[in-house]
C-alpha cells in the first residue's frame, strides 16, 4: 500500500494534497517517444485524458513548436528585410530577386537532400541556416554587381575575378563547417553536413544558373534596345 511507503520516497510521488504522479509511456519496442514521428501523436493521446498533463515529452513538444514558429516569423522578417536592403542597393525588383535566387535553390536542394537522406531538421543545424542565407545572398550581390558593371563579361557575372573570390570565400567557409562533420556527436556531425549540403548547392547555382538566366537578360535587353 502507498501508507506503507517510507515518507521521502512518497513525496515523489503524492502530493501535500494526495493527488498521485502517474508516469506514462510507450512500450519500450515501440521505440524512443521523443522520435519526432511519434512525440506529437503521444502528446496528443495524453492530452486526450487530461489537457493539464505535464513531463518531459510535453515540454519537449511545446519547446519544438515554439521554437519552429520562432524561426518561421524571423526568417520571414529576414528575407523581407533583406529584400528591402536590395531594392535600395539595386533599385530593381529583378535584379534583386536574382541576387537571392542562389540561396533559395541552395534551400530547396538542402531540404531535398535532408529528406532524401534521412538527415533531420533539428535545434543543432537549424541554428546554420542564417549563415548559409547571408553568404548565399553575399554571392548573388557580387555576381548581380558584376554583371550591371560588365554586361559582356563571361560567364556573365562571374568576370574579372568575381567567380573566385566567391568560390574562394565559399570553400574556406564550406572546409571550416566541414571538418564538423567528422564529429563523433550526432548533432555537432549534422550541423556540419547541414552548411556543406547547403552551401555547395548555393555554389553550383552561382556557377551555373544565375550566370545563364543573366545570359539571357542580356540578349533580351540587347534585344528591345
Amino acid at each position: 500500500m502507498i501508507e506503507d511507503l517510507p515518507e521521502p520516497l512518497k513525496a515523489l510521488y503524492v502530493s501535500p494534497g494526495g493527488r498521485m504522479l502517474l508516469r506514462i509511456g510507450p512500450a519500450a519496442e515501440d521505440g524512443s517517444v521523443l522520435d519526432p514521428e511519434r512525440l506529437g501523436s503521444f502528446v496528443s493521446a495524453m492530452r486526450a485524458v487530461d489537457a493539464n498533463v505535464l513531463g518531459p515529452a510535453i515540454q519537449i513538444f511545446e519547446s519544438n513548436r515554439l521554437i519552429a514558429r520562432a524561426y518561421t516569423i524571423a526568417t520571414c522578417l529576414a528575407v523581407a528585410a533583406i529584400l528591402l536592403i536590395l531594392l535600395i542597393d539595386f533599385r530593381s525588383l529583378a535584379d534583386s530577386v536574382l541576387a537571392l535566387l542562389p540561396v533559395l535553390v541552395g534551400f530547396v536542394g538542402l531540404f531535398a537532400v535532408m529528406g532524401l537522406t534521412g538527415l533531420p531538421l533539428n535545434f543543432a543545424n537549424i541554428i546554420v541556416m542564417p549563415f548559409i542565407f547571408g553568404i548565399g545572398v553575399d554571392a548573388g550581390v557580387h555576381i548581380v554587381h558584376r554583371w550591371r558593371d560588365d554586361a559582356t563579361g563571361v560567364p556573365r557575372g562571374l568576370s574579372g575575378g568575381t567567380g573566385r573570390g566567391i568560390l574562394l570565400t565559399t570553400l574556406t567557409t564550406v572546409i571550416g563547417f566541414g571538418c564538423l562533420a567528422l564529429a563523433q556527436h550526432r548533432g555537432i556531425r549534422g550541423l556540419g553536413l547541414t552548411m556543406v549540403i547547403g552551401l555547395t548547392i548555393t555554389l553550383l547555382a552561382c556557377y551555373t544558373l544565375l550566370p545563364a538566366i543573366l545570359r539571357l537578360r542580356t540578349a533580351t535587353e540587347d534585344v528591345h534596345r
